[in-house]
């Protein structure tokens, strides 16, 4: 019997002058796996991977903050971030208007590029599960 390894890396490269024109579309919420996600579009031509530093709001109530680990979003596509740190049983969250901001952050270390975003949310809960 013999055991063969492999190991594999990914390289991203670019070639010419491209890069990602990363925008925020919109926050919804995930009932099924009580989740907010944040749909990120890639419209440039180069990949990126993003993370993500949130603020959720109800009213001027700050309901829960987080970050989301830099994932992978190809060029010309889009993707849904899941808020997974954010645990639906905090205090004041239920069924209601809240504003999700924030900034997405993509690059290098030296020279990150960061945009603000912030967009409104809407979640609609089952009465039982409504918490004040």
């Amino acid at each position: 019997m013999a055991i063969i390894t492999r190991i594999g890396a990914t390289v991203y490269v670019r070639q010419g002058d491209i890069a990602p024109e990363l925008s925020v579309e919109g926050a919804s919420w995930n009932a099924e796996q009580q989740q907010v996600q944040l749909l990120v579009k890639n419209t440039g031509q180069a990949s990126a991977r993003p993370g993500i530093n949130w603020t959720l709001r109800r009213g001027e109530t700050v309901v829960a903050t987080g970050t989301v680990d830099p994932q992978g979003i190809v060029a010309q596509s889009d993707r849904y971030f899941s808020l997974d740190d954010f645990q639906p049983s905090q205090p004041n969250f239920g069924s209601g208007e809240y504003q999700l901001e924030g900034e997405l952050v993509w690059g290098g270390y030296e020279e990150p590029k960061t945009m603000p975003f912030s967009t409104k949310l809407a979640i609609d809960m089952p009465s039982q599960s409504v918490q004040n």
